[in-house]
């Protein structure tokens, strides 16, 4: 009787260890443009780059994030933060370039997260034809685009599980 409730207090141990480090985490992100609008609705689609002259005209880039909740229990009202930088180099250089400090920045709010379901969370603020337009004459041209994006921590978060990055080529 006496290992039977061991037994029982260290399955109970176990149990309270690992869903101490369930949470929410960041499972992955995806680029997405719509390079054409089909009857006045944009249509997404996936891209390993970005052409800078259909980001100049339609605008139509978003940030597809897949997030997981890997503990027992819903979440609530949590905040995915995304801020966006580009890679700049001087046109007809041999610079490497350097990242910017961030132009735009967005929060997104998610009401509930359900335990074990993916949930996909677009980011469409990007701001990026903007600050392409504010770019135009200062004879420096961006090749790759990066957000980082990260949700907003918790008690009992893992910090690396909660943070991203994804970058994408600009032709």
């Amino acid at each position: 009787m006496k290992n039977a409730y061991k037994a029982i207090f260290c399955v109970s141990c176990l149990f309270l260890v690992s869903s101490a480090y369930a949470g929410v985490t960041v499972k992955d992100i995806k680029w997405q443009s719509a390079p054409t609008v089909h009857s006045g609705k944009a249509v997404f689609i996936d891209t390993q780059s970005l052409s800078i002259s259909d980001v100049a005209k339609s605008g139509k880039v978003r940030l597809a994030v897949r997030l997981l909740n890997t503990g027992a229990a819903k979440e609530n009202g949590r905040v995915l933060r995304c801020v966006f930088s580009l890679h700049l180099i001087q046109k007809g250089s041999a610079d490497p370039g350097l990242w910017t400090v961030p132009f735009s920045m967005d929060e997104r709010r998610i009401a509930v997260i359900a335990p074990g379901i993916p949930m996909e969370i677009t980011v469409q603020r990007t701001e990026l034809q903007n600050y392409l337009k504010r770019l135009a004459d200062t004879g420096f041209t961006p090749d790759r685009l990066r957000a980082s994006v990260m949700l907003e921590p918790r008690r009992g978060d893992k910090l690396s599980d909660a943070m991203a990055d994804a970058e994408v080529e600009i032709k």
